[in-house]
């Protein structure tokens, strides 16, 4: 499953995907490494595994994606005038934003002539809610968010037994939290269903699961 899952995300030639998956495994084993919830042998074992298997995914089917990573800094180029933009719109309504959705009929009025193409979405998913919501709805949401996963954090240690379930509840946000810093992922219906099913089942337990055992709830 991990060798279909791997070559897939290799397959997308999605850079941010890459990148972000990349750290949220990072992340993962450097939770299990710090909190010492791993003996040092299969600690060993399961990095070597997560080690070999990318190198080998990234010999067959890297070629288009480091083809793209070399073009990056030419493609990005018009991003930063479009973050602009948008900051220029949360600037002009920054408390009850323009509605949640309006984002492409808005930053119409925003848009400036070095702006090239049709941008529907800010590649930006903080901006764009803020741009949508306003400071203050938009800083609950991510409020909400952060507060499930650092209780996932914290539960890596006081747990003594599940705590595999909210290490990967950390490490799943990370990974979609890094990634919308770039793109807009979590905006496709079918990746915010999967992560409202799959990793929001695993955030859900993980949070539950991050209460420590010794006094009862």
């Amino acid at each position: 499953m991990f060798f279909t899952i791997g070559t897939a995300l290799f397959l997308t030639h999605s850079r941010g995907g890459f990148l972000s998956t990349t750290l949220a495994i990072i992340c993962l084993f450097s939770l299990l490494s710090f909190s010492n919830k791993l003996q040092n042998r299969p600690l060993t074992y399961a990095t070597f595994a997560v080690i070999f298997m990318p190198v080998t995914l990234f010999s067959i089917s890297s070629d288009k994606l480091m083809e793209r990573m070399g073009h990056i800094s030419v493609e990005k180029s018009g991003r930063p005038k479009v973050y602009s933009a948008t900051l220029t719109g949360i600037s002009d309504n920054p408390y009850l934003g323009y509605g949640y959705g309006s984002y492409e009929s808005t930053f119409r009025l925003y848009r400036t002539k070095e702006i090239r193409g049709n941008y529907n979405k800010a590649h930006n998913t903080y901006l764009e809610n803020i741009f949508e919501l306003g400071i203050p709805a938009a800083s609950a949401l991510f409020l909400s968010i952060f507060l499930i996963a650092l209780k996932c954090l914290t539960g890596v240690w006081s747990r003594q037994r599940n705590w595999i379930y909210p290490a990967i509840g950390f490490s799943s946000t990370v990974l979609v939290a890094a990634h919308s810093f770039v793109d807009f992922s979590l905006q496709i219906p079918a990746v915010a269903v999967t992560y409202a099913v799959t990793y929001a089942a695993i955030l859900g337990a993980g949070f539950a699961q991050s209460f420590s055992t010794k006094h009862p709830q």
